[in-house]
């Protein structure tokens, strides 16, 4: 079992940021998963648009920010190497950088 604190970050920002929540059930869905390996296929169909957005989703919150960036903790391994052979992890890179220069400029 993978002991995250997927909620850690759900609070603390601005009410109207999805990504907290968004980040978090994607967390849930791949820990079900590696629990539970005949939830793979449901997992997938659960994540899949859940990435969709993530990647391109700039943040309007510090929560926001966090949890962005534990899921891209995610999508590198251990090693440093990206999971994903096309620009989706360098899209997250830039969504997350456009949304700290948002708050810290006031713009959210």
């Amino acid at each position: 079992m993978t002991t995250n604190n997927h909620d850690a970050f759900a609070h603390g920002g601005r009410e109207d940021d999805p990504i907290p929540a968004l980040v978090d059930e994607w967390f849930r869905a791949w820990d079900r998963a590696e629990e539970d390996g005949d939830f793979f296929d449901q997992a997938e169909a659960i994540t899949d648009p859940i990435e969709a957005v993530l990647f391109d989703a700039v943040p309007t919150s510090l929560a926001g920010v966090l949890a962005q960036l534990r899921f891209l903790r995610r999508c590198i391994d251990d090693s440093g190497e990206e999971l994903y052979t096309d620009n989706r992890v360098a899209r997250l890179i830039d969504a997350i950088i456009a949304g700290v220069e948002r708050i810290e400029g006031g713009a959210a």
